[in-house]
């Protein structure tokens, strides 16, 4: 397994502000949408970022026993009031040009009372078969992008997510506590 300490990586240089906020699964892999809407029609998005991540990937972030607390945090904004929200794939109308695809490997979620941050980066296998007798990692580590959303935005993903690998956090569960 491999550990990567996250304070010491460095922000992605590309970011984005999202005003739109889905995510979808299909078989092993986990879509995450991020798309500035139109200002009058807000399922009309002017661009979008898709993001693919293994659903191992994403349950163990959902699942680590390290992000109790920011999680535990955010459910909590719900009870003080904040009402969390997702948006849906199926009723969006996609633009025909400015739309971005990449892979991620490794999120990261920052928030504060108003807005939340999600830093996403992709772990090199090269790189880490290069590096791996040096032990000098840090290059396999490569960022993505950084988007920026509102915190009801980041509720309703973190959510949308759990629901999502639901049967991965179920059988992790179970492994821990046979052991």
């Amino acid at each position: 397994m491999l550990t990567i300490q996250t304070a010491e990586l460095a922000a992605p240089s590309r970011t984005m502000a999202a005003t739109w906020v889905a995510a979808d699964r299909s078989g092993r892999e986990i879509a995450l949408y991020f798309g500035q809407a139109h200002t009058n029609e807000p399922h009309r998005l002017i661009a979008l970022l898709v993001v693919h991540m293994a659903a191992t990937k994403v349950a163990e972030f959902i699942g680590s026993e390290n992000n109790a607390n920011f999680f535990s945090s955010l459910t909590n904004r719900t009870k003080r009031g904040i009402m969390p929200e997702i948006d849906d794939t199926r009723t969006a109308t996609f633009p025909s040009d400015r739309q971005v695809f990449e892979r991620a490997s490794v999120p990261i979620m920052a928030c504060n009372d108003d807005e939340g941050e999600l830093w996403l980066y992709r772990v090199s296998p090269w790189e880490l078969h290069r590096n791996a007798s040096t032990g000098n990692l840090d290059s396999a580590v490569q960022p993505v992008v950084g988007i920026i959303m509102r915190i009801e935005c980041l509720i309703g993903l973190v959510n949308r997510l759990r629901e999502l690998v639901q049967g991965e956090l179920a059988s992790e569960h179970t492994e821990k506590t046979h052991e």
